[in-house]
């Protein structure tokens, strides 16, 4: 049986500037829905292949396009994905934050990365192999006097090659 600290275990280890380590987790579904809408370009992707492409100027239109939620993205991933005990970053102002809590602003941007970086690829975000990439059904092939299996009208035939 496992146990709930075995289970704590196997979550990833990210190594701050600082030479401090954390534990993260990767996102998951009720991480999603704090999230709110997720573009298109997600889910297709279409974002994977212009992060793979190494185009800035592609990279910088696909951010700038969804900036809101790259942002989002990335808070979700600093404040709902550490599961260190007395690491909690939170997005709220330094002199709300309580003794075990940093602001986003009080976490360095090279560790923002850091953890932002492990937690996105854990979950798949980034740095993958894209299965939908360029792969279509192939077009079925119907005799031209037989119905379409959608129910639609009988098909033309097609036209005579020359």
């Amino acid at each position: 049986m496992t146990t709930a600290e075995r289970y704590r275990q196997k979550q990833l280890e990210v190594t701050l500037s600082s030479g401090d380590k954390i534990r993260v987790r990767p996102l998951n579904k009720t991480d999603f829905l704090f999230l709110g809408d997720v573009p298109n370009v997600i889910g297709s992707g279409e974002a994977d292949q212009i992060l793979r492409r190494r185009n800035p100027g592609d990279t910088r239109r696909l951010i700038e396009g969804n900036l809101a939620f790259f942002e989002r993205l990335v808070t979700c991933a600093l404040t709902r994905c550490v599961t260190t005990p007395g690491f909690k970053v939170v997005d709220k102002p330094v002199v709300e934050c309580g003794p075990d809590e940093l602001a986003l602003d009080e976490v360095s941007q090279p560790d923002q990365t850091a953890i932002a970086t492990v937690v996105l690829k854990a979950s798949g975000l980034i740095g993958r192999e894209v299965a939908c990439e360029a792969k279509t059904f192939p077009q079925e092939q119907t005799t031209p006097s037989l119905p379409g299996h959608d129910g639609s009208a009988l098909r033309d035939p097609p036209p005579p090659t020359p």
